[in-house]
């Protein structure tokens, strides 16, 4: 099956929804229909699971549910019955499953957005035409899916982003910008 996000038709606030289907485009299924930006969806190994990173609050989390989406889980519970797995201040992103599925590597933005000179060129939200650089203080972690117990895996003060697991769940591979901003791709034991 394919996981990907859509956002719906009528849809003026521009939230995007999760849906699954069959690699040959039957059983399209949606997901999400809570009107916030839901993406990044990562299959468990099992194929049970989806992680997907949503926005609730102005907040970016990773969240786990069936992939039936009959049930969302989340490690701390809030008012809205749904269930997230990580709960970083200014945003989590890019969930990736390790191997055995009992972890999820993760970025996360919890020293928040600074700006800067790098050319990660995004548009003012007051202004469209000016357009400013923007640098996120981006670590990775990893959250153990039984306990919920985290851990921070990098704490350079560069950009860590997209990690990627070897297949036999020993190592992760990401994109890092420590050498004076030139990126570059670094691997660490898990």
């Amino acid at each position: 099956k394919l996981a990907f996000i859509n956002a719906p038709q009528d849809d003026s606030g521009g939230h995007t929804e999760l849906w699954v289907m069959n690699i040959d485009g039957t059983n399209l299924k949606q997901l999400t229909n809570n009107k916030r930006n839901n993406s990044m969806p990562a299959w468990s190994p099992d194929g049970k699971k989806i992680a997907f990173v949503s926005v609730h609050d102005g907040r970016s989390a990773v969240w786990i549910m069936k992939s039936s989406g009959k049930k969302l889980y989340q490690a701390i519970p809030d008012s809205r019955d749904f269930y997230r797995v990580t709960t970083g201040g200014k945003g989590d992103w890019v969930p990736v499953w390790t191997p055995d599925g009992s972890m999820i590597i993760y970025i996360s933005m919890r020293d928040g957005i600074k700006e800067t000179t790098m050319p990660h060129i995004l548009h003012d939200d007051d202004d469209p035409q000016r357009q400013v650089g923007y640098f996120n203080k981006g670590d990775i972690w990893s959250v153990n899916i039984k306990d919920t117990s985290y851990l921070q895996l990098t704490t350079d003060p560069a950009m860590d982003l997209l990690p990627a697991i070897s297949p036999d769940g020993s190592k992760i591979a990401f994109f890092s910008l420590r050498n004076d901003g030139s990126s570059d791709i670094w691997t660490m034991n898990i």
